[in-house]
């Protein structure tokens, strides 16, 4: 091999992987859209069951959950501050600001090595002064982009940080 050639395969191969990461990150998703927060009274669930609904019958008259959550004997505003403090300790998780409502929050996580993303919204209904429930629901900019197993997981661990 010729002085110089090694260095010129290493290069051109270095070149190749960096151009299919940046045709991966379009094709899986990473820098599709915000799909925008659910109105959750109308939602619909999508049709390709790449999404997860927990949900109380009476916020969410279209559809069907997958699981109903509990009423907490906290606060709408504590239980809003838990899971603000979930979503700094998760890595790779940002908030998305909702201006207008502080009964809502959104968030985005990243789980691939690609940064595939997850958008997790989360309305807040207070029950009464002392007692709250949340409708929450997740989805992936891009169609397809994770399971239905993985979207309720990811969301069940959301609900799991209310318990504690």
């Amino acid at each position: 091999m010729r002085p110089g050639a090694a260095a010129a395969l290493l290069f051109c191969g270095f070149a190749v992987a960096l151009a299919a990461l940046f045709l991966a990150r379009g094709v899986l998703g990473a820098d599709a859209p915000d799909p925008g927060p659910p109105d959750f009274a109308r939602l619909v669930r999508l049709a390709s069951a790449d999404d997860a609904l927990i949900c109380p019958r009476s916020l969410c008259l279209r559809a069907r959950a997958d699981l109903t959550p509990p009423i907490f004997t906290e606060s709408a505003w504590r239980l809003r501050e838990k899971l603000l403090a979930y979503a700094r300790a998760t890595p790779l998780t940002d908030e998305i600001r909702v201006k207008r409502d502080p009964a809502r929050l959104r968030f985005i996580q990243r789980f691939s090595t690609f940064g595939q993303p997850l958008y997790i919204d989360i309305l807040l209904a207070a029950r009464s002064e002392d007692a709250a429930t949340v409708a929450m629901y997740a989805r992936g900019a891009a169609p397809n982009s994770f399971d239905h197993a993985s979207d309720l997981a990811r969301l069940r661990a959301w609900l799991d940080a209310l318990s504690d």
